[in-house]
């Protein structure tokens, strides 16, 4: 009686395992624009704040485009707090910026952009916060943050 009862759980189990392990492993890898990432509608930033070597606004719609558009051709790949660790181990960053997209009232995101590649996104609205690394070969931190 206990092994009919024993067999059918062990064998979901193992299952549940298994396919757990699938959708953990084909996540681990996803590559993200960031279009993904941050969802914004295009009236929404009313203003980006940069704080590199000194802090800077950007109000101007057009020019709010054109900062948006240049982080629209990275590719990321999410990591948790451990690989960030090791990563920062491996590849420590020397500098780093925040930038704040605004709406009228408050920052609806918050981004640290550091030069070893990862950058670290908090969207305010849900209150989650993710890191990313950096799966462009040709990253430029110092192109990013430049706003002439």
């Amino acid at each position: 009686m206990k092994r009919k009862i024993f067999f059918p759980i062990v064998m979901v189990l193992i299952a549940g395992l298994i396919v757990g392990g699938i959708f953990y492993f084909n996540n681990k890898d996803k590559r993200y624009s960031f279009n993904e990432i941050i969802s914004y509608n295009e009236g929404d930033v009313s203003a980006i704040t940069v704080d590199y070597d000194k802090i800077e606004i950007i109000r101007d719609q057009n020019e709010i485009k054109k900062f948006l558009a240049s982080f629209s051709k990275l590719e990321f790949s999410k990591i948790n707090e451990r690989e960030l660790k090791k990563y920062d181990e491996d590849f420590p960053s020397h500098e780093s910026s925040t930038i704040a997209l605004m709406n009228d009232n408050s920052a609806l995101y918050l981004i640290n952009l550091y030069d070893n590649g990862t950058i670290e996104i908090y969207d305010r609205t849900n209150r989650k916060r993710n890191q990313y690394k950096i799966l462009n070969n040709d990253f430029n931190f110092k192109e990013l943050v430049k706003l002439n």
